[in-house]
């Protein structure tokens, strides 16, 4: 059973956020560990996001808010973008290490 937060770690979280500090994961962070998770490292995730989002960006008017947090969006959202992701993931790879074992996994 999960335990309930006490209201003082409540009102440390209210007053982070306030502040601008946060431990919940970003919009970029998320979509870095999805990248993780098929074994890319986490300097060319963070490289892989930096060549993606302007590539995003020009694909349509809606922006993504990068370094919001991840919450904010739902689940089919980072689905949906992880699949438009997929070629430019190939399209980076190809051009940094084209020898990842990884890349594969984002052809279709």
């Amino acid at each position: 059973m999960k335990q309930r937060k006490t209201i003082e770690e409540l009102n440390d979280e209210a007053r982070d956020r306030m502040n601008g500090i946060t431990t919940e994961l970003t919009t970029q962070g998320k979509f870095e560990k999805m990248l993780y998770s098929y074994g890319i490292f986490e300097k060319d995730a963070h490289e892989i996001m930096e060549f993606v989002k302007p590539k995003l960006a020009s694909m349509n008017d809606y922006r993504m808010t990068w370094n919001r947090p991840a919450s904010e969006y739902p689940e089919s959202i980072y689905t949906v973008v992880f699949i438009l992701m997929k070629p430019m993931v190939v399209e980076w790879a190809k051009e940094h290490i084209p020898q990842a074992w990884w890349i594969q996994a984002f052809e279709d």
